[in-house]
């Protein structure tokens, strides 16, 4: 199939390209060609609806990094309610505030500092930092 390389031909949007070049064909020995329909891409994110974190990687203004930080009180006692029984995470306020940790610095410790405070199941350490990533610095 012999194809023509016109600059205005280029220039049009592909709809508009495949369309001319099946009128223009011969599809008789192609006849699936003729029921070919044009399927527009996706949306993708626009600069407006995306905003970069600080790694510098986009990402969208309506997820959770952006809901306000609650207090470290509050943050325990709903991890409690969420995935604990009464108490199971807010034994650990008294060591946070101790060593003056907000919500955002959770993510930041390491397994060896959690033990310190206290925080010695690995399903607390890890529940305590994939939570407290949802909040901004």
């Amino acid at each position: 199939m012999k194809s023509h390389q016109h600059s205005h031909c280029l220039r049009q949007p592909m709809q508009q390209r495949i369309t001319q070049h099946l009128h223009h064909s011969n599809h008789s020995c192609h006849p699936i060609l003729t029921h070919i329909q044009f399927i527009p891409p996706p949306p993708y994110a626009t600069p407006s609806s995306c905003q970069h974190n600080t790694h510098g990687s986009p990402s969208h203004a309506n997820t959770s990094a952006t809901r306000p930080t609650p207090s470290l009180e509050d943050f325990l006692q709903e991890l409690d309610r969420e995935y604990g029984k009464d108490g199971e995470y807010t034994q650990f306020l008294q060591s946070f505030q101790t060593e003056a940790l907000r919500v955002p610095h959770i993510k930041y410790l390491t397994v060896e500092q959690f033990r310190e405070m206290g925080v010695t199941r690995i399903g607390w350490q890890i529940t305590l930092k994939k939570e407290s990533e949802k909040y901004k610095q």
